[in-house]
């Protein structure tokens, strides 16, 4: 690339004295941008078509730190300095940072999307932007492969997440000047409706048929292979006992098996910078339910503790667009359907339905429900994250009680292989 842009450079100094094609140059700019494409071609990094292909640009087109003079005598020390979307995603980033605490891992993750966005809609000032440019951005969405690839496209839950992360971004760029108009009206959300029409699913909660095939002693201890696996056995019997989401679970990490008044609990928290939770609700303590105990999960904890584990599933690797979650998402969708559970609006996440169902059976009040399984609150909004006592919690938990489940959990202690026990290590 650099010997590309120099021999370009040679040949303008040569014929531009005839010509008069340009109106400045930006060569050293040009000769730095082309070193580091060359570095990383040199490093095996996977570059763009264009990269390193020097090139004009029409000087009516604005370029940041670059004059736009377009030919004019009255624009001739005008230069462009900011709204180009990058820096303004920058900009919008470390206010939400300072101003609400966003975690680096989502403001990462909301960064992607939105120069997602901006590739599809093609321009690179936000001056230039127009009403049809985010109106457009829907059906460009629906274009978009989900991965290189290229057959799947993306889901309408995908597509609706990036749309919502850009109009929260284009409101701030009105509000902020960065834009003339607002054009938040013109990014259509789809609603949950909508959604649904399209033919994504309600989820619906498991029933007793469903969790009796899922912990079919035959089947359940037969997919956990090795100690690696442990977290095959623990995950479905804590979402079921708590209601807790599959990635919740998942990044808990020693230190979060906690005890509180001679009450062990989770303590489902976003302290950590791959940890991440739905909403700020969703910072709990939940008590572990009596059937999880007596399936030897404290000396599971203890005997991780003692291999130095900081994890207590380490199995399980974090990925940026699924948290330490993708695997067991993977894993349980197919075995869901392998065990004979086969309504489409069932999925694991139909744990978290039941529990809820059964709490409801089993009257526990309201704002106990709420504290136990992060939410905003059905009836009342509270921020209950320590304001529920854990022993009141840990009482309304017992009160869900899985007593067509009891023989088969029997079975399944009775029947655990070697790896599984650690009470004699």
């Amino acid at each position: 690339a650099v010997e590309l842009t120099n021999a370009v450079i040679a040949h303008k100094a040569k014929v531009e004295p005839t010509v008069h094609a340009y109106l400045s140059d930006s060569h050293d700019r040009a000769l730095a941008t082309a070193k580091l494409v060359d570095e990383a071609i040199a490093k095996g990094e996977a570059i763009s078509p264009l990269a390193g292909i020097p090139g004009a640009i029409k000087d009516n087109i604005c370029i940041k730190d670059e004059p736009a003079t377009c030919a004019s005598k009255m624009l001739e020390n005008f230069v462009k300095v900011a709204d180009m979307p990058k820096d303004v995603i920058e900009k919008y980033n470390r206010g939400r940072k300072a101003d609400y605490a966003v975690k680096d891992t989502t403001i990462k993750r909301n960064q992607q999307k939105l120069e997602t966005c901006f590739q599809l809609i093609g321009k690179t000032n936000l001056a230039e932007f127009t009403a049809s440019d985010c109106s457009e951005l829907s059906s460009k969405l629906e274009e978009k492969p989900k991965n290189n690839k290229g057959a799947e496209k993306l889901s309408i839950r995908t597509r609706t997440n990036y749309l919502i992360v850009f109009k929260n971004f284009m409101e701030w760029c009105y509000r902020e000047g960065y834009v003339s108009n607002d054009y938040s009206s013109n990014i259509v959300i789809p609603t949950k409706k909508v959604i649904q029409k399209i033919g994504v699913v309600e989820k619906i909660p498991f029933d007793k048929k469903d969790v009796l095939k899922f912990f079919n002693p035959d089947v359940f201890l037969k997919q956990i292979r090795d100690r690696k696996k442990i977290w095959r056995f623990y995950i479905p019997l804590i979402a079921m006992t708590t209601g807790a989401r599959v990635n919740e679970i998942c990044q808990l990490g020693i230190n979060d098996i906690k005890k509180e008044k001679n009450i062990w609990y989770y303590d489902l928290n976003d302290e950590e910078e791959t940890k991440s939770l739905k909403t700020i609700k969703s910072k709990r303590k939940v008590p572990i339910h009596s059937i999880v105990l007596e399936q030897g999960f404290l000396d599971y904890v203890k005997y991780m503790k003692s291999q130095k584990s900081e994890r207590l599933f380490s199995d399980l690797t974090y990925r940026e667009d699924s948290n330490y979650s993708q695997k067991p998402k993977n894993f349980y969708s197919e075995y869901i359907r392998n065990v004979g559970i086969t309504d489409p609006r069932k999925s694991f996440h139909s744990f978290r339905h039941l529990f809820k169902q059964m709490m409801e059976k089993s009257k526990i009040r309201t704002e106990v429900q709420n504290a136990i399984c992060g939410w905003e609150g059905h009836n009342i909004g509270e921020n209950v994250y320590g304001k529920i006592d854990v022993k009141d919690m840990k009482d309304a938990i017992e009160m869900v009680k899985f007593n067509f489940l009891q023989k088969t959990l029997q079975q399944i202690k009775d029947n655990k292989p070697n790896f599984l026990k650690f009470n004699e290590i």
